[in-house]
């Protein structure tokens, strides 16, 4: 479930000044991410640079993917979508990725 959507849950549990800390952290872990792969990337040369892609993309990738698994667990499935609804839609962002993939 998104960040959002939890906040919005939990509102009455969590203190504002909490959620303002927590939510401009995780606002800032993008422009933080591509300020360091910018880095990364001017810094490396040679196979340390693929090495560094490669680790990134792995992590990357797999967080996606337990993100995916994770929506599709039975604890975490909601009353509005079934499983199967969910599994076609997750079938149906690895296959556009992997046209994205071929693609570019």
């Amino acid at each position: 479930m998104s960040v959002g959507a939890n906040f919005a849950k939990a509102k009455s549990s969590i203190a504002h000044q909490r959620s303002i800390a927590v939510l401009t952290l995780y606002s800032c872990m993008t422009p933080l991410g591509i300020f360091l792969g910018m880095v990364l990337s001017d810094s490396l040369r040679g196979s340390s640079a693929l090495t560094m892609e490669a680790v990134a993309l792995s992590i990357a990738s797999g967080s996606f993917i337990y993100l995916g698994f994770h929506e599709l667990s039975e604890e975490n499935a909601s009353q509005e979508t079934n499983a199967a609804e969910k599994l076609a839609l997750f079938s149906m962002g690895i296959c556009s990725m992997a046209v994205l993939a071929a693609w570019a």
